[in-house]
């Protein structure tokens, strides 16, 4: 995306006039999840960075300290930091910034830490598939969207409930990531067929009942809403399945792959299956081995001497 931008981004004030201008244009343009990232940043300047402060590397330092004072994860700091430092590279783009402002961002963190385990046992996707719950409730459809993510090769949730009627075949599933725009096919199998079928209907041309019609500010409006209650269903019926670990819509994608790789699926292979570019990103997802696992290993290795 490339927009033109004639005043001179110096300062905070212009650059939140410019990030203002690429929301706009991002949401006009049909991409409204990124104009809310965008939003996002704008939100966190105006409260953290008040006032005209010239741009650089003192400004991007001081934004760093002001998002660790106010109580931020890393994770969350370096996604505000990327996200900045896209922003001012588009202001450089557009002519609006002189100097390549890569380099101010040089001793702020923009890497990624381990999140919390987000995957599940077997045991566990077990009781969830088969606890007993209201026929037609939403919470049947949440658990079947869980299922149906896991099923599918760790399919996202946003993937999951934008799927359309033309996306089926008999034989497979053949849809684009949102997130990469990669396109992937997922050969149907039974369960995925069961879940499929007890949700078809020719009132609708997405698959789950999930998201209405409407342009695609609205439907990321929608889908936002859903991701809400989506999520809290979950607690819900982890609770009803007696299952310990925390479930929220990454779980499916998560546990695919960790337990594929604990059943000595290769990493390439669940790469492939996810869908990412990389294995790097792939281990990414993995959950981290036991620690009893790496004690088991040790032992081995200690007893060799």
């Amino acid at each position: 995306m490339c927009v033109s931008y004639e005043i001179s981004i110096s300062d905070t004030s212009s650059l939140l006039d410019f990030i203002d201008t690429v929301s706009d244009h991002l949401t006009a343009t049909g991409r409204p999840g990124s104009a809310c990232a965008y939003r996002s940043l704008a939100a966190s300047l105006r409260r953290l960075m008040s006032g005209a402060r010239p741009l650089g590397q003192e400004f991007v330092r001081t934004y760093a300290e002001a998002l660790l004072r106010s109580a931020v994860c890393r994770n969350t700091l370096s996604f505000y930091m990327r996200l900045l430092r896209t922003a001012l590279n588009r202001a450089y783009d557009a002519g609006g910034i002189d100097e390549i402002p890569a380099p101010w961002f040089r001793g702020v963190y923009t890497g990624f830490d381990r999140t919390r385990k987000r995957a599940v046992s077997v045991e566990s996707m077990r009781r969830i598939a088969s606890v007993a719950l209201p026929p037609d409730s939403r919470l049947a459809l949440a658990r079947d969207i869980f299922m149906f993510c896991f099923y599918a090769r760790g399919m996202a949730f946003v993937d999951a409930i934008m799927l359309t009627r033309d996306n089926i075949t008999d034989r497979q599933i053949e849809y684009c990531r949102r997130k990469t725009g990669r396109r992937l096919r997922i050969g149907l199998h039974d369960k995925l067929r069961g879940i499929i079928c007890r949700y078809a209907s020719p009132e609708s041309v997405y698959v789950f009942p999930v998201l209405g019609g409407g342009p695609s500010a609205e439907l990321y409006r929608s889908y936002r809403s859903a991701l809400g209650s989506y999520n809290l269903r979950l607690k819900r019926l982890a609770a009803m399945a007696g299952v310990d670990e925390v479930l929220t819509s990454y779980t499916p994608r998560h546990s695919w792959a960790t337990i594929a790789r604990d059943h000595d699926v290769p990493i390439k292979v669940i790469s492939e299956g996810m869908g990412h570019d990389s294995e790097l990103t792939t281990r990414i997802y993995l959950a981290s081995i036991a620690d009893s696992e790496v004690d088991r290993a040790n032992g081995c290795v200690a007893d060799l001497i």
